[in-house]
Order: C-alpha cells, then sequence, then structure tokens
C-alpha cells in the first residue's frame, strides 16, 4: 500500500513538474484553407517572441478552416443570441448577464437540435461551427486537466469559437470558473472580453464602428498612428503603411511594425504582446520576455534636486533604492507613468550615490533589470535652482474627477500649454493612458486603481505654457473616499 501510493506521488510530481502554460492562437476566417490559417499563426507567434513573449513558451494553434461566408452564417445563432442578452450597445454588462450569456451560449451547442433561439436556423454552417467549437472546448479541457494553464488569443471571428467554446465548458462542467484560463482579444467580432483584454482598433471597419461594423462586436480601444505619430492616422495612411484597407487582416494591420498606437506610442504588435505577457502573468507563468533596460537617467539639481530613470518598457509600480541622500518627504519615489521613475531629494552627499536595486525594478511581467544601476551624484554642491519661468503665471481653471470602471482626473488650464507633464500621488495610471492632451488646454490621466481619500499632486515644474509661464504652485487633488 504504502509502496502504491508513493508511485501515485510520484506521478503526481511528475504531472506537476510538467505543467505549462500554453499560448494558443484561434484564427479567423480565411479563405477555407489550412495553409492560410497556419500563416496565420507563424505569424502571430513570430511577431510575440519579437516583442517580449520568450520563445520558452510554448503556442499553440487552434486551426478554424472556415470561410468568412461560411462563418457568418455559422454564427447567426450566436449573434441573435448576444443581442438578447446585451440590448444597449456600448454598455458595459454586469457579471450576472455574462454569466446568463454563457450558460445559454453553451446549451446551444451541447444541445444543437433542440434549440429554442428564436429565427435560429441550425443548418450545416452551424453545425460546421459547432465541430469546430466542441473541439475546441475539448483541447482547452484536455490542456486544464494535464494540469495545463492557457492564455487563448483569438483573432477576428476567431473570437466567436473561443467565446462559445467557454461557454460549452461551463455548461457542461468541464470547469467551474475561468481561473487558469486567460483570453485575449484581437480585431474582435465577439460580444464577451472574459478577461478583460482586447485590442480592436477605432478604425477597423469590420468591428462595431465601421460602417460595414459587426453588430455588437466590442467597441474600438486603439486609435492607430504612423509615422512621428502625433496625431491619429487616417485610413489612407494606414494603408501606406501597410495596412488592408479594412483595418482587420492580422498579418497586414495589427501585426504590422509600422503602425503604432497613438497613447503609449507602441507598435501594435507590442501592445498586443503586452497583453499576453499580463495574461501569462496572471495565470502565475513567472517572468516572460526579456528584461527590462534603463534608457536614460536625468539628473535635474537645484531645489529640489531630482534623478528620474527612463525604461524601455512598462514597470510595476514598486521601486528599491538605497545610498548616500535623504529623500524629500511626501516623495521618497514615484511613477511618472509606467516608464519613469522619480525620486526627489532633501539632500545628498557630493560624489556619493544611488543604487537602483534590480529586484526592486519589475517589467509589468515580472522580469526585473538585469542588474543593479548605480548613478553617481555630482561632486560639487548642489547648483542654484533653475531660473524662473519666463512667460505670464499658468491658472488650472477646473478640476474633475470622473469616477467608474476607469476612472479620470481632467485638468482644464486657461491657457495654451507645452505637451509635458509631472504627476506623483496615491494611485496607478492606465497603461496607455498616464497622462496624455487631449488639446493644448486640456490634461488628462486615467486610473487603473487609486487609493480612496488619497492625493495625486500636480507638480508645478512639470506643466509649462507655450509661452513659458509655470503654475504658481503645485496643486493637489484628494480623491473620493469611496
Amino acid at each position: 500500500m504504502k509502496r502504491l501510493l508513493w508511485a501515485c506521488l510520484l506521478a503526481l510530481t511528475a504531472l506537476m513538474a510538467r505543467a505549462e502554460t500554453y499560448v494558443v492562437y484561434v484564427n479567423g476566417a480565411s479563405a477555407g484553407t489550412a495553409s492560410s490559417t497556419s500563416q496565420q499563426a507563424l505569424a502571430f507567434k513570430q511577431s510575440m517572441n519579437r516583442n517580449g513573449i520568450g520563445a520558452n513558451v510554448p503556442f499553440r494553434h487552434f486551426p478554424i478552416v472556415q470561410s468568412e461566408t461560411e462563418s457568418a452564417f455559422a454564427i447567426q445563432c450566436q449573434k441573435i443570441l448576444s443581442q438578447q442578452a446585451f440590448p444597449l450597445r456600448g454598455v458595459g454588462p454586469s457579471t450576472s448577464q455574462y454569466t446568463a450569456y454563457l450558460q445559454a451560449l453553451g446549451k446551444l451547442y451541447e444541445s444543437p437540435t433542440t434549440s429554442t433561439v428564436t429565427h435560429c436556423a441550425w443548418g450545416p454552417g452551424v453545425g460546421k461551427m459547432g465541430i469546430a467549437t466542441t473541439a475546441l472546448a475539448d483541447t482547452l479541457k484536455g490542456y486544464l486537466q494535464a494540469g495545463h494553464k492557457a492564455v487563448v488569443a483569438g483573432y477576428s471571428q476567431g473570437n466567436y469559437y473561443v467565446e462559445a467554446a467557454i461557454g460549452l465548458m461551463l455548461s457542461r462542467g468541464d470547469i467551474g470558473d475561468l481561473s487558469r484560463l486567460q483570453v485575449v482579444n484581437i480585431a474582435s467580432l465577439a460580444t464577451t472580453t472574459l478577461s478583460g483584454r482586447y485590442i480592436n482598433a477605432t478604425l477597423d471597419q469590420i468591428v462595431y464602428t465601421g460602417p460595414t461594423g459587426w453588430p455588437h462586436s466590442l467597441p474600438g480601444n486603439q486609435e492607430l498612428c504612423v509615422g512621428a505619430c502625433t496625431v491619429k492616422a487616417s485610413i489612407p495612411e494606414l494603408v501606406a503603411a501597410g495596412a488592408d484597407p479594412s483595418v482587420h487582416f492580422v498579418i497586414d494591420t495589427y501585426l504590422n511594425e509600422s503602425i503604432k498606437v497613438l497613447a503609449s506610442q507602441q507598435t501594435l504588435p507590442k501592445t498586443i504582446a503586452n497583453q499576453v505577457g499580463f495574461a501569462l502573468a496572471e495565470l502565475g507563468a513567472g517572468p516572460v520576455g526579456a528584461a527590462p533596460t534603463i534608457t536614460q537617467l536625468d539628473f535635474i539639481d537645484g531645489n529640489t534636486a531630482r534623478l528620474v530613470v527612463s525604461f524601455d518598457a512598462n514597470m510595476k509600480p514598486n521601486y528599491w533604492t538605497t545610498g548616500n541622500y535623504v529623500p524629500r518627504p511626501g516623495n521618497p519615489g514615484s511613477w511618472l507613468d509606467l516608464r519613469k521613475f522619480v525620486i526627489e531629494f532633501d539632500s545628498y552627499t557630493p560624489g556619493g550615490s544611488i543604487t537602483l536595486v534590480a529586484s526592486g525594478f519589475q517589467s509589468e511581467a515580472g522580469v526585473p533589470i538585469a542588474a543593479d544601476r548605480v548613478f553617481t551624484f555630482p561632486g560639487a554642491a548642489p547648483n542654484p535652482p533653475p531660473p524662473a519661468p519666463t512667460g505670464p503665471a499658468v491658472h488650472i481653471t477646473a478640476m474633475t474627477y470622473v469616477p467608474g470602471a476607469v476612472p479620470r482626473l481632467e485638468v482644464d488650464f486657461d491657457t495654451d500649454m507645452q505637451p509635458l507633464y509631472y504627476t506623483t500621488g496615491n494611485y496607478v495610471p492606465l497603461p496607455g493612458k498616464e497622462g496624455y492632451w487631449p488639446t493644448p488646454r486640456k490634461f488628462v490621466i486615467e486610473f487603473q486603481s487609486v487609493i480612496p481619500g488619497g492625493k495625486i499632486t500636480l507638480n508645478a515644474s512639470g506643466f509649462r505654457s507655450l509661452l513659458g509661464g509655470a503654475l504658481l504652485e503645485d496643486k493637489v487633488f484628494t480623491f473620493p473616499n469611496s
């Protein structure tokens, strides 16, 4: 009996040791050939590897060999269900609405011939989708039963299959929750984003907002740009950069390294890779991708002296520093945005140093910088304060806090401003929306989270008008207590 127990423990240990977190790509509609779907999958894997998802992450491809016409007919029942479940476009469904929709969707594929969905005809095309949906559900179920986890990345109509497969798994009782699954939706035509991670271009002519938009698909959330990327690109400009005219194809548009996201100035493929990396980290896959690099160290002497550290990747809002200095009370270290860390000094030892400890600076995927980084303070006494502003004083005319799922602070000024900012406080900025100027007189910062009753400070030195004027003093806003 002891030997049997020991053998079982060894087998379980071996199984857990082999447990992995897969990235599973589910392609969109194709010309109906296996070769075109495999080209999509290979391009996706190569793009993710180039943009920070390590080659050690196992990729899998679940091929959907179905033409656009077949897919459009096949998902008619699913579209009808989604329109019944979520009648208001652009309004985020509640958890109970999601649950009810997925249960109904799962029942549709569990017992297709007994479907009671109005105007839903279970014809050959729908049956073909049912076969593929069941196969995808069985594949994901097999991964989970073997102790693995999975990030499922669906493209275009492939997201309908992902949505349906997860609904079927829930309906059949294969899984009780989504704790070992994450979903990343790309150019999604589906109604739901089960993990809250999706990338839809606002100019995508197939999804939501386009003239031929798909009813009830997820709204566009990424403004695209090309070249200098100072303004949103037009469709002709995107096409000139290699995008397809519909701004929808995965290889031509979404994996195109010449196209960037306006808010973050990152390439569109990098934006997708970031979401895949965040999903892997959410599943506890461990550090994924290359170590972040410090691209610049800027020491600003004077009263108050500060060190600004820039990184080449989005970072976790943590830090660890040591050295010959006394930090300024109230700002021993903070993040201006996800790629810029600042520490202010009450005093420092001339010729002394500050060390940025590697383990204290990690990318959002959990990868630390490769080694400690040391900065040596100037050897002489601190320089005098920077020169006074040259233009008229700048005044804030309004500060408006907008609560919600993605809260934001809007700040209005009485004159046209330079596109700069410097804020600190008790908050975590939303990636890609750490601070931006929709107009020359309005500054906006969106938050991933804030501390109720905490504060955000608009530092006077970080806001300058086009005429060279500055705020007379720091401006503090207190977040609501609830």
